[in-house]
């Protein structure tokens, strides 16, 4: 660039006068022309010139001028230019400023100028055309024995180039290539059988072009003559041996229908350029007969050939290999130099593709050498003014770096400096100038208010290391953090570090064996709400959650005032704890001795009346990061108070502790003060749960006027909307419209006003009439409910569940009744013998009985904890058994003495049942056989069983949490109806028919409720299940382990 402005200086006198004379030729030349057109009778034919040479023709010629690549392959416009010529002759002035415009471009891609040519006679190693090759892929290092062929180098560079061998410049043929990756390869030493493969590769016949034979001109060095060879020609020149120094290039065929070549430049100081060179003659022309004047372009006759220059829409991807190409020549250690122009030809065949021919020409930058002056400065002298200069110079405080006087306009106080170190060190930013012996050495608080001179850069970073500290101490308020003062607190900066430094000597004293950085994690809790609240808790006083962990206990207030009409009270506490351990198998060392975390329900400030446990055995096997949970407090007088809570871990980096006070609480895990935290933001899924500041009525105003607006006019699920509140509702509401009976609602209504007495009919008509159930297409009808307990808008409320999700049609199979094979979960419960603990039998040999996994198989933990049983049509104080059975695998009793007058009769059970199966082929079990049985007695009195069918589907698209279900409880003699009107319904929305709810009514005794948890524990690959003892659900893929694995008491 220096040059470039030197020599403008230089001429500007006459570079002025040129332009303003080359101006005033050009507007002369314009003038004459329109002149011309306008006097002339016929119009002339428009020409096709290059873009920069006819600046002067009009816009409407100028948007009809041709613009590579878009070539036309229609041999129609051709015939149509011959006809516009005959009918539109050119005169003789036109096709004279033509072709000597022609030629001065012509000259001008030809590189003939001195410059270019003086690149031959250099000593410069690399040389454009033949030569270039050579420097495109760096020879094989080493010798190589005479009898080893095709030796293959692999280059940096990526360009497309055809197959091409190189003769003359080494002792054998090289063969280069682009190989599938784009780069170009070489090949030395290569057999003349693998040149004869890959040079006629494609050809039909011996008559068919095969390669372009390019040799060199002597005394041109931009030049070559280049032929077309046959397969039969090529074949005889490579058997006689005498090539000499010569290029064999598999032949390219051009887009559209004439020869083309595309002349690219690249320019140190400018964008590329280039220039599409095109025959005039089609490939096809049948007037003439050479070939290589119809399939080459020769630039020799200017006649023959248009030249177009090309717009930048259409140097992308020619641009992207040009610059690759100088990239890596001025890398070579060989070559060091800087390139100031670079021509090369390039070929976009039809698929668009832009091969790289040759390198036309090039130039290199000259290096300047600085000429020796008189008034060059001496050593000594030089010496002396950078003494002087050092000597003026100031040290800034902060970063210790020297600067002009001029340069320190900024002051900061020692405090300041400080302030601002420990805030970089927080978040593991660590800078050369840390820990210097002033911070270490001060005693006296004055001395951190002496103000010290400081750079720009160094004032800009405590401004904004100070706008982030204040948002950081908001977001450390947010997640629950007990900051209450100010991080910079003037009064407590110089004890804070007084007390960093104690702690630090006392830390050497007590653990020389700690490690520099240890593995921080963040334990995530995040109290959601209080649910069914009871009535006796309404007027206690200081009523509030406690929750310690780590040392710190959380205390969370409860106003009883704030309790809403469903008997539900939002926590909307986060609270973010950090521990630091050395690994992950210390982590998980960690989880088995915290095991759980205990949530208690107090009044009275410190009297606890109930306790939740969130156990944490279900994160050790490091495939969940958070869960949900639904507890009830462990109190006889809460009833069914329960509290949702989530719970998680996030796994960060490591980090610096050497300036951190850590105290070991278990073994191996260390945890900072209880107001440490770091910028780190939250996990997404987390974000969402941060609690606003708006207070909870104000919240639940919101949601209903919200749930006003936006509710439908027909029964479905609502996505929850984030609201500015604490509260998270899913809001559920349902206009219940006069459908038409569908088919399985009139069977079901006869069956039930045609039944016979419950205790007599041991199947109903409903289920013989229909046969049995076949997988069916989805449903296309409306919506409707499945009757399953009383209506209510949420999943997680105790007193009823929704069921929303749809269900299918059902086709019939009419079959004989008397020969049918249970399906499904019926198959299971053939094979159980009730009244006792066992599993059932196993339908082949126990040595075919063993576990085969998949790759993308888990293992899957199902779970039951209490069933609760209400509004039981019973007056007898009687011993109750509860049966279980899930998945056909597990049966198990429990007993429960009722007493109606202390409330409902539960269940305190938890039965675990391990299986492997993939997510898809669990949830097709989920949605076609959908039922789990509950059967119901008493002991001693000798009654029928009553009996409860759970619908699974709310499990479709749930994991990793605990889901509430509840079904109602009917005679045993009613169970098949149940059973197909819960598989066999339609759709959801319940029937508003009045007989129907009638029937239903009568057969409902009471409603039973319980949690199931549903988590992912391991993936199958990664455990050990040899010997292990399982039940296969072969329709579904779904293996059950009979007992607790081995492998997972061990974990």
């Amino acid at each position: 660039m220096n040059r470039l402005l030197s020599t403008s200086h230089q001429s500007s006198e006459a570079d002025l006068n040129f332009e303003i004379g080359t101006l005033i030729d050009k507007v002369a030349t314009a003038h004459s022309r329109s002149k011309q057109r306008s006097n002339s009778v016929t119009k002339p034919r428009k020409i096709k010139l290059a873009e920069p040479v006819e600046a002067a023709i009009d816009k409407q010629v100028e948007e009809d001028l041709f613009t590579y690549p878009f070539i036309s392959n229609d041999p129609a416009s051709n015939l149509e230019d011959d006809q516009l010529q005959r009918k539109y002759p050119v005169t003789n002035l036109n096709a004279e400023i033509r072709l000597k415009k022609q030629k001065e471009l012509v000259e001008k891609i030809s590189f003939s100028e001195h410059k270019y040519q003086s690149i031959f006679a250099s000593s410069f190693p690399l040389k454009p055309l033949i030569p270039f090759f050579k420097y495109l892929v760096s020879p094989v290092k080493g010798n190589y024995l005479p009898d080893q062929h095709n030796i293959v180098t692999k280059s940096k560079l990526r360009i497309s180039l055809p197959y091409t061998v190189v003769f003359g410049i080494s002792e054998s043929p090289v063969l280069y290539y682009t190989d599938v990756d784009g780069y170009v390869v070489r090949v030395d030493n290569v057999a003349f059988k693998t040149i004869k493969q890959k040079l006629t590769y494609g050809t039909t016949s011996d008559s068919d072009v095969a390669v372009v034979m390019k040799r060199l001109v002597p005394g041109e060095v931009t030049t070559n003559v280049a032929s077309l060879l046959s397969v039969k020609q090529l074949l005889t020149i490579l058997d006689a041996q005498n090539t000499g120094l010569c290029v064999f290039q598999r032949y390219v065929k051009s887009s559209g229908s004439k020869a083309s070549v595309a002349r690219i430049i690249w320019n140190s100081t400018r964008p590329v350029s280039g220039y599409v060179l095109s025959n005039k003659k089609t490939t096809t022309d049948p007037f003439e007969k050479e070939a290589t004047n119809r399939l080459l372009t020769n630039t020799d006759n200017a006649n023959n050939i248009d030249i177009f220059q090309l717009k930048a829409a259409a140097l992308g991807s020619i641009g992207v290999q040009m610059n690759n190409i100088v990239k890596y020549l001025e890398s070579l250690p060989k070559l060091k130099c800087k390139f100031e122009t670079f021509a090369a030809d390039f070929i976009r065949d039809d698929d668009g593709r832009y091969w790289f021919i040759q390198a036309k020409a090039f130039t290199i930058e000259e290096k300047k050498i600085k000429k020796p002056s008189s008034e060059e400065e001496i050593p000594e002298e030089r010496n002396i003014k950078a003494k002087s200069y050092y000597l003026k110079s100031k040290e800034c405080k902060m970063c210790l770096n020297l600067f002009p006087p001029t340069d320190l306009s900024y002051s900061m106080t020692l405090k300041m400096i400080y302030a601002t170190e420990q805030h970089l060190k927080r978040r593991a930013v660590k800078l050369a100038w840390f820990d210097r012996p002033e911070f270490k050495g001060t005693s006296e608080t004055s001395s951190w208010y002496q103000e010290f001179k400081v750079c720009k850069p160094c004032f800009d970073m405590y401004l904004q290391e100070q706008k982030l500290a204040k948002v950081e101490l908001q977001f450390a308020k947010a997640i629950g953090i007990p900051v209450t003062k100010k991080i910079n607190d003037d009064a407590s900066i110089l004890e804070s570090l007084q007390h960093r430094l104690s702690n630090q000597k006392r830390l050497n004293c007590d653990t020389k064996e700690m490690p520099k950085s240890l593995l921080m994690y963040r334990f995530i809790v995040y109290l959601n709400e209080v649910r069914n609240v009871p009535d006796n808790l309404l007027a206690a006083k200081k009523v509030q959650l406690k929750v310690k962990l780590f040392d710190t206990e959380l205390c969370v207030p409860l106003k009883m005032e704030d309790v809403d009409p469903k008997k539900k009270i939002a926590v909307g506490k986060l609270r973010v704890f950090y521990f630091f351990i050395k690994n992950q198998t210390q982590f998980r060392v960690f989880l088995k001795n915290q095991r759980d975390i205990k949530v208690d329900l107090c009044v009275n400030g410190n009297e606890v009346i109930g306790k939740a446990v969130l156990n944490l055995k279900q994160f050790e096997s490091g495939l969940l990061d958070k869960l949900d949970y639904m507890v009830l407090f462990s109190a006889t007088g809460l009833k069914l108070c329960s509290l949702r809570a989530t719970i998680g871990f996030v796994q960060m980096s490591n980090k610096d502790i050497t300036n951190l006070k850590l105290t070991e609480c278990n073994s191996g895990v260390y945890i900072p003060p209880a107001d440490f935290y770091t910028a780190d933001p939250l996990p997404d899924e987390w974000m969402e749960m941060i609690p606003t500041l708006k207070t909870t009525r104000e919240g639940a105003r919101e949601i209903d006027e919200s749930n006003k607006r936006d509710r439908p006019q027909s029964a479905r699920t609502m996505v929850p909307k984030l609201a500015t509140s604490t509260i998270e509702r899913r809001p559920f509401s349902a206009t219940l419209q006069k459908r038409p009976t569908t088919p399985s609602q009139t069977l079901t209504r006869r069956a039930a006003m045609s039944a016979t007495p419950r205790n007599t009919s041991s199947t109903p008509s409903y289920a013989k009439s229909i046969g049995n159930l076949k997988k069916r297409p989805a449903s296309h009808s409306g919506q409707r409910q499945v009757y399953n307990g009383s209506q209510v808008s949420d999943y997680y409320d105790y007193t009823s569940s929704t069921l929303t999700s749809d269900l299918n049609t059902i086709t019939w199979d009419e079959r004989d009744t008397n020969t049918k094979k249970p399906t499904g979960i019926d198959a299971f419960l053939g094979n159980v013998t009730f009244g006792t603990d066992n599993t059932p039998e196993v339908y082949r040999p126990a040595s075919e009985a063993r576990m085969h996994f998949a790759h993308d198989e888990l293992i899957w933990e199902w779970s039951i904890n209490q069933f609760t049983v209400k509004d039981l049509k019973s007056s007898v104080d009687e011993c109750w058994i509860l049966t279980i059975d899930i998945f056909g695998v597990m049966k198990k009793e429990y007993e429960s003495f009722q007493i109606f007058n202390e409330g409902p009769l539960v269940f305190d059970i938890e039965d675990k049942v391990f299986l492997s199966a993939s997510r898809d082929n669990l949830s097709s079990y989920f949605d076609k056989e959908r039922i789990m049985k509950i059967t119901l007695k008493q002991k001693y009195v000798n009654r029928n069983e009553m009996v409860a069918l759970f619908d699974l589907r709310q499990l479709l698209k749930r994991e990793n949490a605990q889901i509430f279900l509840e079904a109602a409880i009917t005679d045993a003699s009613h169970a098949e109806e149940i059973r197909c009107g819960i598989v066999g319904e339609d759709s959801d929305q319940e029937s508003d028919d009045e007989e129907e709810k009638l029937s239903r009514d009568e057969m409902k005794l009471g409603t039973i409720s319980t949690y199931c948890s549903y988590t992912k524990m391991a993936k199958t690959n990664d455990v050990a299940t040899e010997n292990v003892e399982v039940f296969q659900i072969e329709e579904y893929s779904i293996t059950c382990f009979k007992t607790v694995p081995d492998w997972f008491e061990k974990k």
